[in-house]
């Protein structure tokens, strides 16, 4: 636990939060996220490291964490290293590892500074330099291969999620 919370092991829950259902209605959600079989172990570890903050922070439990740069270098890390290989991100506990702080603790400085998690905020960029490839006029086929997505149609799912149109549709528009 001490890996991925900043907690020692000897250190315990101080409240019960069984009573609280707005925390088990976030566990739930992450489950039924973590079931869906387009998402990333990335994007999954993102999601429980926040419902375990929200779960450490109403049992009164106070990881015990030495933050070793502030948080704006920290962000500014861990986005160069995002960027730097779309398709071979590097994993939330490994970033957690190099730049000093709990996943958990990474994923709250990193959504505070930059408004997203580290990999839904990564899918962002990758899909808004996507959109700038497309009204470029590069093959849409290519856009997702380059952009790292496992698939054109895992490409066209996220970019209309995000957009609210498809590719075919922007590039026809940008013709």
């Amino acid at each position: 636990m001490m890996e991925f919370t900043g907690l020692h092991c000897d250190d315990h829950f101080k409240k019960n939060i069984i009573a609280a259902p707005d925390v088990a209605a976030e566990i739930r959600q992450v489950a039924a996220f973590a079931l869906d079989r387009h998402t990333s172990d990335c994007e999954i570890n993102e999601r429980v490291a926040s419902v375990l903050q929200s779960v450490l922070s109403r049992s009164g439990a106070h990881p015990h964490i030495a933050i070793k740069t502030t948080d704006k270098t920290v962000v500014d890390y861990v986005v160069r290293r995002l960027m730097d290989d779309f398709h071979f991100p590097p994993t939330l506990q490994m970033l957690a590892n190099e730049t000093g702080v709990s996943p958990v603790k990474l994923v709250r400085m990193f959504t505070n500074v930059k408004g997203l998690p580290p990999f839904a905020w990564i899918k962002g960029a990758r899909l808004r330099q996507g959109k700038n490839m497309i009204i470029q006029g590069k093959a849409i086929s290519d856009i997702s291969a380059q952009l790292g997505f496992t698939d054109q149609a895992h490409f066209t799912r996220n970019f209309k999620s995000m957009f609210g149109v498809t590719p075919g549709q922007l590039y026809k528009l940008a013709q």
